[in-house]
């Protein structure tokens, strides 16, 4: 995801339905660890979701 598809507010990630395979919007609720990692990518000053320059977040990522 990237950043401008996180609502903090709404505890939501929406991806836009030309970046899913179904061309569809999806809507992902976000649990709270989520939020806190975004958060803290936020204040270390990185716009970039996964807190790594230039790569999305792992599609392999834990939910856990």
């Amino acid at each position: 995801m990237i950043w401008e598809e996180f609502n903090l507010e709404r505890k939501l990630g929406t991806i836009p339905p030309h970046r899913m395979r179904a061309n569809r919007e999806h809507v992902v609720p976000l649990r709270a660890r989520a939020i806190a990692i975004v958060e803290r990518c936020a204040e270390l000053g990185d716009r970039e979701a996964s807190c790594k320059k230039g790569l999305p977040l792992s599609d392999n990522s834990s939910a856990s």
